[in-house]
């Protein structure tokens, strides 16, 4: 098991319609791999997963992210994974979470940000939910409205 969580972090959504989210959260991976932490990508299904590895490749016109779906292992040589199940924490990690993902899974992860939506009454609910069983654990999130 790696080491505890030592990070936490909300991506507070609440103004960004979709093609400006999926700009701001390539930014965010690629800002984190310049700083040379691995970045996990972690969504809900292989077809959320296929359309990031197209986003990666594509967000921007001068440049790419490189990266790899996950397929039993997080190759060495690749600074970001995108997953839609679970994958064995790096050290140094972090994991962008795009899903419900298990917070026993995101424990294993060093450094967790975890995207919150509040463009409906139900994915504010699940953002208070996920709150609240984070600090049940002890951990409290900052929340980041300015990435």
């Amino acid at each position: 098991m790696a080491t505890p969580t030592t990070e936490l972090v909300f991506l507070d959504a609440q103004d960004c319609d979709s093609k400006d989210l999926v700009r701001r959260l390539a930014l965010l991976v690629e800002t984190l791999v310049a700083q040379g932490s691995p970045v996990l990508l972690r969504v809900s299904s292989e077809k959320a997963a296929q359309f990031w590895d197209q986003q990666l490749w594509t967000f921007k016109d001068s440049a790419f992210i490189p990266h790899s779906l996950f397929q039993g292992q997080w190759p060495e040589d690749e600074p970001v994974c995108v997953a839609f199940q679970a994958v064995p924490p790096r050290d140094g990690d972090v994991i962008l979470a795009l899903s419900d993902t298990p917070l026993d899974e995101l424990r294993q992860h060093q450094r967790i940000f975890e995207l919150v939506r509040r463009d409906t009454p139900e994915t504010l609910e699940q953002s208070r939910r996920r709150w609240a069983e984070w600090k049940a654990l002890g951990v409290v999130p900052t929340v980041r409205k300015d990435w």
